[in-house]
């Protein structure tokens, strides 16, 4: 019972606790002495008056404590910015060629930073030290622009040889460490070579290429696709292209079937190449369709059919647009509804199968 006296916290906590103890005693389950202890240990101490506490000793104890923590932040500030002044005053260069051999460390021999990860550590220093090679760059520009004109081939723009030197050191790196990761990034790099680009944000993703590289994207991608496909279907170099897998299948055929649905587009500038890519992307959808049903590529029939509708619709929308609003509703979901019963009949003849 005198528990449940202690998990009281209202303000008249005293007075609860002394009516109790009275009524203990009146009722004659406490002794005078048994009433005197308990007041002494559970009222007297809750009447007390807060201002017994304002001591000078307690005073005196708080203001040392508070003088002792602006000490204290006081020389931390002062140690650091110290430090920081000797750390400024040694060379940018000195730090970047210790993070540029750390990074090259970890490609070439990373089980000395962990034996367990080393793999993970590779793949993270692969990026890095392209990063720190261009802070060098970047900071030492002046001195460095002489030296890069020469290795970088004046005579070619600098952009493709240096999506070409990606293109190899990714590429490299993702046969050697058998990393999808960086075997994707030399994918993108080899993408860059036509002007492919991809910019996300969150609640944007933005697709884009330079115009007058619409041909070269087109047929650059076309070939690498062709030449994966070939690859695949022949079992040939498996071990080397699987790392690529997903960097070919999904990147390289998201900017082919970009490509071809500028091209196609009613849209483009460029009418008199549009019938042009428009037989291309139908036929190309097609054989992408087929070989999704019989082959293992599964991918890039998928992407290509998904843009290939996409123009189709454009191409629905923009012609029936000319014959008025309804046309173009009826027009818009006859096609959406042939689509879809489309679809479920492909995918019930690949389950069956």
């Amino acid at each position: 019972m005198l528990l449940m006296i202690g998990t009281l916290t209202s303000k008249a906590e005293s007075q609860v606790r002394q009516q109790f103890i009275d009524e203990l005693i009146q009722k004659k389950v406490l002794n005078q002495n048994q009433y005197d202890n308990l007041i002494k240990q559970y009222v007297e101490p809750y009447q007390r008056n807060k201002l017994e506490f304002i001591t000078l000793s307690n005073v005196l104890k708080t203001i040392s404590v508070g003088l002792l923590i602006f000490a204290s932040w006081s020389i931390v500030t002062v140690i650091c910015k110290q430090l920081w002044r000797l750390i400024a005053a040694v060379p940018v260069y000195v730090y970047l060629v210790i993070a540029l051999s750390l990074s090259i460390t970890g490609i070439v021999s990373p089980q000395i930073y962990s034996p367990t990860y080393y793999d993970w550590i590779a793949v993270l220093c692969a990026f890095t030290t392209p990063i720190i090679l261009t802070a060098f760059y970047g900071v030492y520009e002046k001195q460095l622009e002489p030296i890069v004109r020469v290795l970088l081939l004046p005579f070619l723009p600098r952009g493709i040889v240096l999506n070409v030197l990606f293109v190899a050191y990714f590429g490299a790196l993702a046969i050697i460490y058998k990393s999808q990761l960086i075997g994707f990034a030399a994918v993108v790099a080899l993408s860059s070579l036509t002007s492919f680009s991809v910019f996300y944000m969150p609640g944007l993703l933005a697709l884009g290429f330079k115009q007058n590289m619409l041909p070269f994207l087109v047929f650059g991608h076309f070939i690498v696709l062709s030449a994966y496909s070939a690859l695949i279907l022949t079992n040939n170099f498996v071990e080397y292209i699987t790392v690529f897998k997903t960097g070919l299948e999904y990147y390289v055929s998201i900017a082919l079937a970009t490509g071809l649905h500028v091209g196609s587009s009613p849209l483009y500038r460029k009418k008199a190449n549009t019938v042009a890519y428009a037989f291309f992307f139908i036929l190309l959808s097609g054989i992408a369709v087929v070989a999704n049903i019989f082959t293992p590529l599964k991918v890039p029939g998928s992407v290509l059919c998904g843009f290939c509708f996409f123009t189709i619709l454009e191409w629905l929308c923009y012609l029936s647009l000319k014959g008025g609003a309804l046309l173009s509703l009826i027009v818009i979901t006859s096609s959406l509804y042939l689509f879809a019963k489309f679809l479920d009949k492909v995918s019930l003849n690949i389950l069956a199968k």
